[in-house]
């Protein structure tokens, strides 16, 4: 009976103490993702971005084979080679950051719909507080999601 519920629930939202709903994002994968959007076959075969000296990040394909960020990149093309009996090899992408700047911006645009005042500490990092939208969400169901984002930034 939603005559008897509603004013209880009305009671319970009137006593909540707000706080708030602190998201982190850490996009992993990040750089190499970037480069996999404009050559999808990189998705497909063991890839990482950086060099024989040093991996900064590296695909899920490669990670089945264990290679890692901060791994020496010739050590990461060992152990693709030799874990696949010489099938495979891991692909090395230089670095781009213009690039990774550009999809940086383009990931915050769509963060900042949610909490206008994130921080971004890195180009793959953000810290946001999803509360205030959350809260119009909650309390006003007629609103849809470009309203919301439209009240939060004013």
């Amino acid at each position: 009976e939603t005559g008897v519920i509603d004013p209880q629930i009305e009671k319970y939202k009137s006593q909540r103490q707000p706080l708030s709903t602190f998201v982190v994002i850490d996009m992993d994968s990040f750089f190499i993702s970037c480069h996999i959007l404009n050559e999808p076959h990189l998705a497909h075969i063991p890839a990482c971005v950086g060099g024989t000296s040093m991996i900064s990040t590296s695909n899920y394909v490669a990670r089945r084979f264990g290679v890692r960020a901060a791994m020496p990149g010739y050590l990461g093309s060992t152990l693709v080679k030799e874990l696949s009996k010489g099938k495979q090899s891991l692909t090395f992408v230089k670095s781009d950051f213009n690039l990774y700047k550009r999809k940086s911006g383009e990931v915050k645009a769509i963060l900042e719909e949610y909490d206008p005042k994130l921080k971004m500490y890195s180009l793959d990092e953000a810290y946001m507080d999803i509360m205030p939208y959350l809260e119009v969400k909650m309390n006003n169901n007629t609103m849809n999601h470009e309203s919301i984002t439209k009240y939060l930034s004013s």
